[in-house]
């Protein structure tokens, strides 16, 4: 009973003394649950498939951010709410793309997988910053996660080859990063801001690139866009790919960023291929 409860306090003190590690959205929980495994798992605020660029906090999620001893975030591009609540924090805050500007660059810089590579030798020296003890269990796992990215970008590579230079119209402005990755291309967006509604003309204008076979696929996000691509693709049969940039119904943690970007890979080359 003497050792169970020894164990049970090693353990409980181990636990206390990791740091604590807020994520805003799946792909880069993912890639920072790579670096700090083996030492804890980091919190994530916005599950896969939410909105990044417009969130409320619960009280809970607040305190997470309050309590936090590193928050890794993509950056304001991104998720804007996420500096106001840092704003004023003691937390320490690592934007991984601090120089985008909102509605000039993409912030979805994770779907090139290039950059999630670099981000992993930020993430483990950010946490040995903060963590001193655990810097090599960090430096390993980002060297190993960096040749596990490099492993998915050839596959993802592989299995788009067949498929380059394909013109895929998107349901909303997020694919650039992955098609220049990959050579595809993006020949329009239905919605050019995640928060605005198509006009009338623009909407003409995506029927007509259908109509007269400019575009080999569309994506489409699911159920937040399903309807919207309908009306577009009308009857034409043009083949329709649903993938999410935050990867909606792939479970989270470690395998995340590898599950998102294959099956992104995968529907697109099917989708492609079927018309």
């Amino acid at each position: 009973m003497r050792a169970l409860f020894i164990f049970m306090f090693l353990a409980t003190t181990a636990s206390a003394e990791s740091p604590k590690v807020v994520t805003d959205i799946a792909p880069v929980h993912s890639l920072v649950a790579q670096v700090m495994e083996g030492v804890d798992t980091p919190d994530l605020l916005l599950e896969a498939g939410g909105d990044p660029h417009h969130m409320a906090l619960r009280p809970s999620q607040a305190r997470a951010l309050a309590q936090a001893d590193l928050v890794i975030w993509v950056g304001p591009a991104l998720t804007p709410w996420l500096g106001e609540a840092l704003a004023g924090s003691a937390s320490v805050s690592l934007p991984l793309a601090p120089d985008l500007v909102e509605d000039v660059d993409d912030p979805h810089l994770w779907l090139n997988p290039d950059f999630a590579e670099a981000w992993l030798t930020v993430i483990a020296e950010a946490l040995s910053q903060i963590d001193p003890d655990n810097l090599a269990t960090y430096r390993t796992n980002a060297e190993l996660a960096q040749q596990a990215v490099q492993a998915l970008t050839q596959k993802t590579a592989t299995q788009l080859d067949a498929i380059g230079g394909a013109r895929l119209l998107a349901a909303h402005d997020a694919w650039g990063h992955f098609a220049d990755r990959f050579g595809l291309q993006i020949v329009g967006a239905i919605k050019s801001h995640d928060d605005a509604a198509p006009g009338a003309g623009h909407l003409g204008e995506t029927r007509d690139m259908i109509s007269i076979g400019a575009v080999d696929c569309v994506l489409s996000e699911g159920v937040e866009t399903d309807a919207l691509v309908a009306t577009v693709v009308g009857d034409s049969g043009t083949p329709v790919a649903t993938v999410h940039p935050l990867g909606a119904g792939i479970d989270t943690g470690v395998e995340f960023y590898s599950g998102l970007l294959s099956g992104v890979a995968q529907a697109i080359a099917a989708c492609v291929e079927a018309g």
